[in-house]
């Protein structure tokens, strides 16, 4: 069985919060560009955001924030990875 590593599961992670955080845009009706204004940012970060690019915390929550989705942070068992 392949070792697992906090890095592999990191970027799972990012990919189903970038696909998570488009799904709730297009079912919003709103556009990248949209959500670029309402927030301040590039479309390209908000692009970004959502195709798995690394992007800085603040734009993440930026972009949660106006979509009105809330963040929760929850603490994983350490041996779960």
């Amino acid at each position: 069985m392949p070792t697992r590593h906090i890095g592999d599961e990191a970027t799972r992670q990012l990919g189903a919060l970038s696909r998570r955080i488009a799904e709730i845009r297009e079912r919003q009706t709103l556009s990248q560009q949209d959500v670029a204004t309402r927030t301040r940012l590039a479309q390209q970060h908000v692009s970004r955001l959502e195709h798995g690019q690394n992007c800085q915390l603040l734009t993440f929550l930026k972009v949660c924030q106006a979509l009105g989705v809330r963040v929760i942070l929850e603490e994983a068992n350490p041996l779960q990875f």
